[in-house]
């Protein structure tokens, strides 16, 4: 039973990635724009239902092989010019939550010199989204042995 649930996973997998790396999945997302211009303009960003990732430019070492994937997440709405969205919560989220964690991060890798960007495909549910963002996060755990920097998930 264990045997053929891992199976049908490695399947879904393969299938859902079309046997690409995890990175090579996120680097054919839709969109992308460096991370500041996202923030800084989120009227501009897709204001729907979207899988995303915040990435580096140049990669970094994990713990097998090495990634430019900070981040994977989802949301019911990325951008826009509600403070609803995802990104208003990134650019605004008070000390403690998840958004001022994230916002930190991503500073303390862009002064160390990396160019982050934000990356993602627009979907039509949230469902959806939240599904792929499984998907993904289990990709990369399997190829990378951990999840992404960012990612807290256990």
């Amino acid at each position: 039973e264990i045997c053929r649930k891992k199976i049908c996973r490695n399947v879904r997998l393969n299938t859902l990635l079309n046997d690409m790396s995890i990175e090579e999945e996120i680097y054919k997302f839709a969109e992308s724009k460096p991370w500041d211009e996202a923030l800084n303009d989120r009227g501009a960003v897709y204001s729907g239902p979207a899988i995303y990732a915040i990435t580096t430019r140049a990669p970094f070492q994990r713990l097998n092989s090495q990634s430019r994937i900070l981040y994977i997440g989802k949301t019911g709405a990325l951008g826009g010019t509600s403070d609803r969205c995802r990104l208003y919560a990134y650019r605004y989220a008070p000390a403690g939550q998840h958004g001022a964690r994230v916002r930190l991060g991503v500073s303390q890798v862009s002064g160390i010199g990396h160019d982050v960007l934000l990356r993602w495909t627009p979907l039509d549910s949230e469902g959806a989204a939240k599904e792929l963002e499984g998907v993904l996060l289990e990709a990369y755990a399997e190829e990378h042995l951990e999840l992404p920097p960012f990612n807290r998930k256990g």
